[in-house]
């Protein structure tokens, strides 16, 4: 019989077009060939290299990368709403599209719904590193979602009980309704309803975080935080 030996192959993976947002190599299995027949090697021997398992940097679900909710936790600490607690940055969920409609009035980067529904332009915001555009957008809908928490936090508990036992879908109703108030008044005092208080204060937050950011000195010397370029930015507050 000719003698056995082991070569590798690749089989590419079946669940790639099921993971959004994953960069998926392929699976490499070590196989025994022997004339007339293969013989797949052990599970131990087969390797798959999934990115997201090993770059901290790369985001997973929706879900900001490791790395980056490690730099940021520290500027958004846990809320407590109607006795859970929600970590702004952990739980926040970001959701690639933006639903047209949001896009009548203006063209958005991102537009933050509620914690877990983040939308955002995927042509314009990488949750994976990037330019500081990118980062800019990401930590001002993260500030989006601690306003969304405190108003949830105001609703009646006959609504948090009675919705979803979270009462997620009524703070979302009651956060649109919030915003629409605030974008009347803006456009009403500063001609531009995007010009609005709620905006303000994310902007304002965004600023005091970014400006550490940059001048930390874990980030600064190399330039970079988490796959985003920081040596090259601009920052400024609110005109309104």
């Amino acid at each position: 019989m000719p003698p056995k030996r082991t070569i590798p192959i690749n089989i590419p993976n079946p669940f790639s077009k099921f993971l959004t947002g994953e960069d998926l190599d392929t699976v490499t299995v070590g196989t025994t060939y022997t004339p007339g027949f293969w013989r797949y090697a052990p599970a131990p021997m087969v390797r798959v290299n999934v990115q997201s398992a090993q770059n901290p940097n790369y985001s997973s679900g929706g879900q900001l990368s490791p790395c980056l909710r490690d730099a940021l936790r520290q500027y958004f600490p846990a809320m407590t709403v109607h006795g859970r607690s929600y970590s702004p940055v952990d739980d926040a969920r970001f959701k690639s599209g933006i639903n047209p409609v949001l896009n009548l009035i203006q063209d958005n980067n991102a537009v933050t719904l509620g914690l877990y529904d983040i939308q955002f332009n995927p042509a314009r915001v990488n949750l994976n590193g990037g330019n500081f555009d990118s980062l800019d957008t990401i930590v001002e809908e993260v500030a989006h979602t601690v306003q969304f928490l405190q108003t949830w936090a105001k609703q009646p508990e006959a609504i948090y009980i009675a919705v979803d036992l979270g009462g997620y879908d009524a703070a979302k109703g009651a956060w649109k309704a919030d915003y629409a108030y605030y974008a009347t008044k803006g456009r009403v005092q500063n001609g531009e309803g995007y010009k609005n208080d709620v905006e303000k204060w994310a902007k304002n937050r965004k600023f005091d975080i970014l400006s550490s950011v940059v001048s930390d000195k874990r980030y600064a010397p190399q330039g970079n935080v988490c796959g985003y370029d920081i040596s090259n930015y601009s920052l400024e507050r609110p005109d309104w």
